[in-house]
């Protein structure tokens, strides 16, 4: 067996899961309108984990990610799904280029998986309630591509840490 596929099979699956917890929790915390620059949490986690544990993060869990948003949120049920899916969809076929490239290659990837979930979202809200977020909620993406990095080297070092193996 690879060191490569060695590696991800002594993926701690509770590091995974703690860290969805706690992204969940940061995007169930109700938030004024003057803070919808913030990004999503939960989505720059599941790209993390899609980018860096293909063999058990994949389209089906972005999705069930989703829906648990959805629920949470109380977005239009399937929004959130969708936008993630998408979202996921970027990062799965770029996969190869994703692990080798530096950080500024990654951070615009996660841009573009970011702007699409967002402009996703944005759409589904129009359509649900003929009312237009605003071009403000485009920021988010941006923050989040530049919080990439810091995230990046947070998660890996808890994935490479002792603690957790």
């Amino acid at each position: 067996m690879s060191q490569l596929k060695d590696f991800y099979i002594r993926i701690p699956k509770k590091l995974i899961f703690i860290s969805f917890l706690i992204a969940l929790i940061l995007d169930f915390i109700p938030v004024p309108t003057t803070l919808a620059w913030l990004p999503d949490a939960t989505l720059l986690v599941l790209i993390f984990w899609l980018a860096n544990c293909p063999h058990y993060i994949n389209l089906g869990m972005a999705f069930i990610v989703g829906l648990v948003i959805d629920i949470g949120t109380t977005f239009s049920l399937g929004g959130h799904a969708l936008a993630y899916v998408l979202a996921a969809y970027i990062i799965i076929i770029n996969h190869r280029q994703f692990g080798v490239q530096n950080y500024g290659f990654q951070a615009v990837l996660v841009l573009i998986s970011l702007l699409l979930s967002e402009l996703v979202l944005m759409i589904i809200q129009f359509i649900d309630s003929h009312r237009f977020v605003g071009w403000a909620t485009f920021i988010a993406p941006l923050v989040g591509a530049i919080l990439w990095l810091p995230l990046s080297k947070l998660m890996n070092s808890l994935l490479h840490s002792q603690r957790f193996h």
